[in-house]
């Protein structure tokens, strides 16, 4: 092998491409046989120092250093050690953690690249493994008083000095020099006796901007519990964020640190000028929003990064009184985080080993990822979510749990993959609960969404783009007629561009109630048939069916409108458990509704069908619905949340009904008189009303 090198290396005609097959080569090797992987490298590294551009020599042999900290991770297993650890925390795994690295930052070869590696590494795990990276900063410090130089030991303690406030934060007091918007200084002496939550945010974040709403409705539930909300700004582009609070009152006074940002740092990269302020290195704090949690006693009581954990913690604070001064806890020393003029204080009193301790943890919602959760985990954690069943998803709490994730993950320095998966797995799961008819998750969508318009990254934009276009289409109940056809024609070169999933069933289905607008027939024939070929090609099977359907309506002869005047008869099971009685309803005027969940125009048209069938005697009117879900889940979890008091045929009974009678278009409405026969047809309640009122007429007494 090390003949083989040499031969390379003696070929005057390399150049940069062999340079880069050999580090990866030489990476290989050294992972598997440490000795040899070293020796290669030592010889590649003798070999570029002699090429005649010594300033390319020099970055080259920079380069292939940086190998030797690859081979010594891999040789002593750092990333195993730690992963086994987070899997099982047991004694002597954390032994086996504290060793390897150890053994790495010790030995011979280590480069100085690897004290700032394993300082970040620490940070990342520093809230969920407090007891582990206490130690592992001791191993840290030490080796780097024998290995770096002075000024490589101050630029490492600067950077471990935001895990190791981080560690001391819970029991801490915080006096950080704070001025507020119109330059006065902050009084922290002043919050003693209340509860307060402090709100780390900044304007340039997607989401601390969504969290908003949610905090001000927690500051509205909590206002009579002396219970005070801060909002401290991290922004280093001052003037952004006055032009913001212009535009955006917020119920709470915000504050920022009392120091003169340089315009030029500004200038370089707002969001890493903002990093740099005193308070987030004072606090510890490593992605936002950061809100933390202080007692009546004046102490932080925690930190977390989404409202939900706020509002546990909240229930906490307001429900304990004062620790007494002789009070057991993992923090016994009161200490005292400062930042002063633009520097931060380095604390070297590390908090005492919580092994032993019995922490509590109180989680309202099981489906939550753990709390602090890293980087890494956060995606692990989402990347498993995505993969749950239907029964699991459609659970309390879950997409709640995935938004929360999502939007922790988005905080946090990540790339760009990181964070689209992120927006991909939150858009997917709340977008799957709003078009099944949940509100307050689609008002979660409809925030989170908003949150992220400002974000250029391809894959995040288009998101954005179909979300915004699929609210359009929903609201264009509001257009005239004639000025549909612009806003479906947009809608169609979307949906022909974009492969179709079942996160277009929605969009497809107030397509469809918007082309039933028409009142021309043949117009609405034209645009069944070109939205249901693209919707045909959809990989989804419901939506591909839909689309079929629509196709055939459109080219069929007949439509369900020439139904009028003959007798419907209707039978299958419900979701009550037995056969639909149809023959007793005769008599009666009877409203059919078909529908299904994931049809965002049906679910609009409930509470209207819900109003008249509360308004009308239910000796003269009824209501029988014909589901036409797939998923028989899809309908429980609609059912959960909307009872409705009338039967609903299902599964495949109600899909042969809609066969049997050639409905395509969703919701189809069908209003049926005392002896049986179809009155009207239409695709709403507000349709129908005239032709339900005329049918009670010879009724009335």
């Amino acid at each position: 092998m090390l003949a083989s090198l040499t031969t390379v290396l003696e070929n005057p005609a390399r150049g940069l491409g062999t340079f880069q097959v050999l580090g990866q080569i030489i990476q290989s090797i050294g992972q598997q046989e440490t000795d040899l992987g070293f020796q290669m490298l030592d010889q590649t590294i003798e070999s570029y120092k002699q090429i005649e551009d010594k300033e390319l020599s020099i970055e080259l042999v920079a380069s292939l250093q940086e190998l030797s900290d690859d081979i010594l991770f891999a040789k002593f297993k750092i990333e195993d050690t730690f992963r086994f650890y987070m899997q099982v925390q047991t004694k002597q795994g954390k032994q086996d953690v504290i060793s390897a690295v150890t053994s790495l930052l010790e030995h011979e070869r280590t480069s100085p690249a690897a004290f700032e590696v394993m300082g970040h590494e620490t940070a990342q795990i520093a809230e969920r493994y407090p007891a582990l990276v206490k130690d592992l900063l001791q191993v840290i410090l030490k080796t780097s008083q024998e290995k770096l130089s002075p000024e490589q030991q101050a630029e490492l303690q600067t950077q471990l000095a935001r895990t190791v406030n981080r560690l001391n934060l819970v029991g801490s007091t915080i006096s950080i020099p704070a001025k507020t918007m119109d330059g006065k200084p902050f009084d922290w002496a002043a919050l003693k006796g209340k509860v307060v939550v402090i709100d780390f945010w900044a304007t340039w974040c997607g989401p601390c901007l969504a969290a908003i709403p949610h905090l001000e409705e927690l500051q509205k539930k909590y206002s009579d519990q002396n219970v005070s909300f801060i909002g401290f700004s991290i922004d280093a582009d001052r003037q952004a964020l006055t032009e913001f609070l212009e535009k955006r009152k917020l119920a709470w006074p915000v504050i920022i640190d009392d120091i003169e940002v340089d315009a030029a740092k500004i200038a370089d990269g707002v969001v890493a000028a903002s990093w740099e302020m005193p308070s987030t290195a004072a606090c510890g704090i490593a992605g936002i929003p950061a809100l933390v949690v202080i007692g009546r006693d004046g102490k932080v009581a925690a930190m977390v990064h989404s409202p939900q954990e706020l509002e546990t913690e909240l229930t906490r604070a307001t429900s304990a009184t004062p620790a007494s001064n002789d009070s057991s806890s993992l923090n016994q020393k009161t200490r005292t985080l400062t930042a002063a003029g633009g520097q931060l204080h380095f604390i070297t009193t590390l908090p005492p080993d919580a092994d032993d301790a019995t922490a509590e943890v109180a989680q309202n919602n099981p489906y939550l990822a753990a709390a602090n959760a890293d980087k890494l985990e956060l995606l692990d954690y989402l990347l498993d979510m995505q993969d749950k069943v239907k029964s699991i998803r459609y659970r309390d709490g879950f997409a709640v749990a995935v938004h929360e994730a999502a939007t922790r993950l988005l905080a946090l320095e990540a790339s760009d993959r990181f964070h689209v998966l992120a927006v991909e797995t939150a858009v997917t799961i709340l977008h799957e609960q709003a078009s099944l008819g949940n509100d307050k998750l689609d008002q979660q969508l409809n925030d989170f969404m908003n949150s992220l318009a400002a974000d250029e990254r391809p894959a995040i934009a288009a998101h954005v783009a179909f979300h915004q276009l699929e609210q359009r289409v929903i609201a264009s109940d509001d257009l005239p007629t004639d000025k549909l056809e612009p806003l479906l024609n947009e809608t169609f070169d979307y949906l022909s561009e974009h492969d179709l999933s079942a996160i277009h069933l929605r969009l497809a289905s107030t397509v469809v109630h918007a082309i039933n607008r028409y009142d021309d027939e043949e117009t609405r024939k034209e645009q069944f048939k070109r939205f249901g070929k693209v919707f045909s090609q959809s990989e989804s099977r419901t939506l591909a069916a839909y689309g079929k359907k629509i196709t055939k309506s459109a080219t069929a002869a007949a439509n369900v409108s020439q139904l009028v005047g003959k007798p419907l008869e209707l039978s299958g099971v419900t979701d009550l458990g037995g056969e639909l009685d149809w023959a007793s309803y005769r008599g009666k005027v009877v409203l059919i509704d078909f529908w299904a969940s994931w049809c965002a125009p049906c679910r609009a048209q409930m509470p209207k069908i819900k109003a008249i069938y509360e308004e009308l005697d239910r000796k003269k009117f009824d209501v029988v619905a014909v589901n036409l879900d797939r998923s028989a889940e899809a309908f429980e979890e609609y059912s959960k949340e909307h009872q409705s008091p009338w039967p609903n045929v299902i599964g495949d009974d109600g899909r042969a009904l809609a066969e049997q009678y050639g409905v395509t278009a969703l919701p189809t409405m069908m209003v049926v008189d005392g002896e049986g026969k179809i009155l009207a047809v239409g695709h709403s309640v507000q349709a129908l009303r005239a032709a339900i009122d005329n049918a009670l007429k010879p009724n009335e007494k």
